[in-house]
């Protein structure tokens, strides 16, 4: 059998990974096996543990794809949309996040990481990404709210509480059958107050997604004006 050059390598395993996605989705993590993944994406055995050494590797490597195309490249995005405040990049977030089975499958990641290393070092690398992009992007806000010292610490604290208020969105609709995330996401954007109008005008997010939480209110106090004017 011919070599196969990396770039079809890195697309096979692609599709392996997709295919795993898939079934994972549908069963679960300990209800799939490699026999379904391989009946998923109708490889050969020998195919699939020529890129894979078994289960835990490729569920890994799944993962890991996944969680960069659903996190880390989207919020890559954020860096040339002009200033943000914790609100918005929130509304944002709860935007591209709404997906009920796609919350089911982060569950299940964040279920299985502590009791699988591999997953565990992947979610927290990948959790540090995130909320590394998220700071980023928020600086331009920070630097505005404060007088330049701590500038970091107040974009690092504000990317921590975005997250854990997208987590549990997420926990929410991935649980809880009959909830809908429009509605809940709206009730969240409310109460921070965002309108999601600042996210990307004129940007490259300009024009990809709606980015309005369409509360029909404009009485909220944005999150900017709810910082800690007092940092040191």
């Amino acid at each position: 059998m011919p070599r196969l050059s990396q770039t079809t390598q890195r697309k096979r395993r692609g599709e392996i990974a997709a295919a795993a996605l898939r079934c994972f989705a549908r069963k679960g993590f300990a209800k799939t096996s490699i026999a379904d993944v391989i009946a998923e994406c109708g490889l050969s055995s020998g195919s699939i543990y020529s890129h894979f050494s078994g289960k835990s590797e490729l569920i890994a490597f799944a993962f890991a794809e996944w969680l960069v195309a659903e996190f880390q490249e989207p919020l890559e995005e954020l860096q040339v949309a002009g200033e943000l405040t914790p609100a918005d990049v929130t509304a944002w977030m709860l935007e591209r996040h709404n997906d009920p089975s796609q919350a089911q499958m982060m569950m299940q990641l964040w279920s299985e990481a502590p009791r699988t290393p591999a997953l565990s070092v992947l979610v927290a690398e990948n959790l540090a990404k995130i909320k590394n992009l998220v700071s980023t992007a928020l600086l331009p806000w920070a630097s505005a709210r404060t007088s330049g010292v701590g500038v970091e610490a107040v974009a690092a604290d504000a990317a921590d509480a975005i997250i854990t208020i997208s987590q549990g969105f997420v926990m929410r609709i991935a649980i809880e059958a009959t909830i809908d995330a429009a509605t809940l996401r709206r009730a969240i954007c409310t109460t921070l107050g965002a309108t999601g109008e600042g996210v990307g005008r004129g940007s490259a997010l300009d024009g990809s997604r709606e980015r309005t939480c369409q509360t029909g209110r404009n009485d909220q106090q944005p999150l900017r004006d709810l910082a800690v004017e007092d940092q040191v």
